[in-house]
């Protein structure tokens, strides 16, 4: 099992998931300072709300568009099993 993390998005209307990116393990370091979080930190518990500057910058790191006034956005941890399924963590 390894502890992987997610940026997920969803949309302020309706609270409802639109879309999820995996983050890649080689970007996760810079991923977590920009979101305040200890790189050291491997906690499963709880996922993270990231402010709009912290989303620019983290789209940035993972190259690509984002957009806090239509969404809000979380860092969520999860573990991937060795077979490759995931199974999210609440």
């Amino acid at each position: 099992m390894t502890l992987r993390y997610k940026l997920a998005r969803y949309n302020l209307e309706t609270d409802l998931l639109d879309s999820e990116l995996d983050v890649p393990s080689r970007l996760l370091g810079r991923v977590k300072q920009a979101a305040d979080i200890d790189p050291s930190d491997e906690s499963i518990e709880g996922d993270w709300l990231l402010t709009a500057g912290q989303v620019k910058e983290i789209g940035q790191i993972l190259g690509m568009d984002v957009d806090p006034a239509r969404y809000e956005y979380f860092l969520e941890p999860y573990i991937q099993e060795a077979h490759g399924k995931q199974r999210l963590q609440a």
